[in-house]
């Protein structure tokens, strides 16, 4: 057995090929063991034997951080001898170069032509498995690895491998030093490799837009990130020790199939931003509350009946979008004590009133209220001294608290799809000093 099909696992039979006396069979798609990397290989017979006499394969690694190296090795068997003859070569190194190799070894001399793929003819010490590969799934190969080598040769800490129709991650990154900031979304990612801590210099890591059902809990010992996005997956859960990432600062979870958030979630003490969104998360956890950091929360299109008594332990809180909720009707009086909110979207939900603390959240700049089944305002909405935006559409509102036109600040209100008599508004609106200032939309 030859050195190189002890280190394969499986590989894909993409093309055969025959001339005179000899058949030669192109392998791609290469799956190998440990730190191995085969960019190609192309095994040559004599029409009278069944295994393969010689092997050239295109091997590629990493020798440092800055270097990718590529070799062309020849392997030889005769009478269960292997001899491997290995010299340089480069990214560009064709087929036809090895087809020239083969013409010299084999002393051929005429042109070589496809032949119908027929792998039970073909025996290897591998798994094989039939072409399914486009070309252009093999420019693709050839733009991942163009990707990773302009990486190795630049002082950037950005790895952009997006929209490449990965299946999995790259095992050559994982010999990468210095990657920092790693795109995998939009490809067709299932699972993440156990090997994913390897990568501990990891910064931001952005895996939407993919397939990703679990994620493994060795992705818990990624010290160093601050940033993932896993919007847009599969994802059903999030394992156990998934809270130990302490220096995470930015959490997207949107567009998933997760049933529920976990526990220990206020764990996350570094959290600044949190973006959740799943129809099957009814119940956000108490100890939410502990995420003394937190300035920006999104909660859209779950089953939460209720936010927790607890958000206003949320000191530093300055945007707030719980919307889209459909069984959420009701607001806590402790949102009230959120002094430094300046946005906050309560829109598309089913809320029918309001808390009376909502006049105490000052900073407010912009509040969102439209599509829901209020039917009356606090007066004490009108003590919001910053307010400019306030969107109060698509409710069941009958009238409005007759100060809301003395609110200097105001600068847009939309009021449309109310039942609110025109009449009345007009009176309350002819005497208002905002009365040529105020983008008034019903």
């Amino acid at each position: 057995m030859t050195y190189l099909s002890e280190n394969i696992l499986s590989a894909q039979l993409s093309l055969t090929l025959e001339c005179e006396n000899i058949e030669l069979a192109i392998l791609s798609n290469i799956k190998s063991r440990g730190e191995f990397s085969y960019q190609l290989i192309v095994a040559a017979k004599s029409k009278t034997r069944n295994m393969p006499e010689v092997y050239y394969s295109i091997e590629k690694f990493f020798i440092s951080a800055s270097e990718l190296m590529f070799t062309l090795n020849v392997e030889e068997t005769d009478n269960n001898h292997t001899n491997v003859d290995t010299k340089s070569a480069d990214f560009q190194t064709s087929i036809q170069e090895i087809l020239n190799l083969v013409r010299k070894r084999f002393c051929l001399t005429h042109p070589f032509i496809t032949t119908e793929i027929i792998s039970g003819k073909l025996y290897f010490p591998f798994e094989i498995y039939p072409n399914s590969i486009t070309i252009s799934a093999n420019h693709m190969d050839s733009r991942i690895n163009e990707i990773i080598t302009d990486f190795m040769n630049s002082e950037n800490d950005y790895l952009d491998l997006s929209n490449l129709n990965l299946e999995n991650i790259p095992i050559e990154i994982f010999r990468i030093k210095g990657i920092k900031k790693l795109n995998l979304s939009n490809n067709s990612i299932t699972f993440l490799k156990y090997r994913i801590q390897e990568l501990n210099e990891l910064e931001y890591l952005n895996l939407s837009n993919n397939k990703i059902e679990y994620l493994p809990n060795e992705i818990s010992e990624l010290n160093a990130l601050i940033s993932l996005n896993l919007d847009s997956n599969t994802l059903f859960e999030l394992p156990d020790k998934f809270c130990e990432l302490e220096n995470l600062q930015i959490l997207a979870i949107n567009d998933t199939l997760l049933n529920s958030l976990p526990k220990d979630i206020g764990k996350l003490k570094s959290l600044k931003k949190l973006g959740i969104k799943s129809k099957f998360i009814s119940e956000i956890p108490d100890s939410i509350s502990e995420l003394k950091n937190l300035q920006e929360l999104k909660i859209e299109a779950t089953s939460i009946h209720k936010l927790p008594s607890t958000i206003d332990k949320l000191s530093n809180l300055e945007v707030l979008e719980v919307i889209s909720n459909k069984k959420l009707n009701t607001i806590p009086e402790s949102l009230g004590i959120l002094k430094n909110l300046r946005i906050l979207h309560l829109y598309d939900n089913e809320i029918k009133t309001l808390p009376n603390s909502i006049g105490e959240l000052k900073s407010l700049v912009r509040l969102y209220l439209n599509d829901n089944k209020i039917e009356e305002l606090p007066f004490e909405i009108t003590l919001l001294e910053n307010l400019k935006h306030l969107n109060l559409s698509n409710n069941r509102l009958k009238n409005l608290p007759f100060d809301i036109f003395e609110m200097n600040s105001l600068e847009y209100l939309n009021i449309k799809r109310n039942y609110i008599d025109k009449e009345l508004l007009f009176d309350m609106l002819v005497v208002s000093p905002l009365r040529e200032s105020i983008n008034l939309i019903n």
